[in-house]
């Protein structure tokens, strides 16, 4: 009953979901995509590599996918979030940390205010 909605992209619930796992699945930890976040660590050890292969492909239930559907929607959001201010944070960037004066080759952390 709870995957019989329509996902982001108007396919099934469960279509989308399976879609998405499968590009989780698939991405290889190895591979750049355009727009990877730089913050946002990859997962690049053999273990989890293996973790991930072993995962649970049984269909979610319950309270399984409310966690799911909670997770993408805040994935979204943040992505969504992320392209709206990204613009703006590029404009605002200067070449000199604003405590200190000095360049990224001479600071350890530039700081930056808004």
């Amino acid at each position: 009953r709870t995957l019989q909605g329509v996902g982001a992209d108007e396919r099934p619930l469960a279509d989308y979901l399976r879609g998405v796992y499968s590009n989780l699945m698939n991405t290889s930890t190895a591979t750049k995509c355009a727009g990877d976040r730089s913050d946002i660590s990859s997962d690049s050890s053999d273990d989890e590599f293996e973790k991930r292969r072993r995962w649970d492909r049984n269909p979610l239930e319950g309270n399984q996918v409310t966690i799911a559907k909670v997770w993408l929607n805040k994935a979204r959001k943040r992505g969504i979030f992320t392209k709206a201010v990204m613009p703006s944070i590029e404009r605002r960037k200067e070449d000199h940390c604003s405590a200190c004066s000095r360049t990224l080759g001479s600071c350890k952390v530039l700081h930056a205010g808004l």
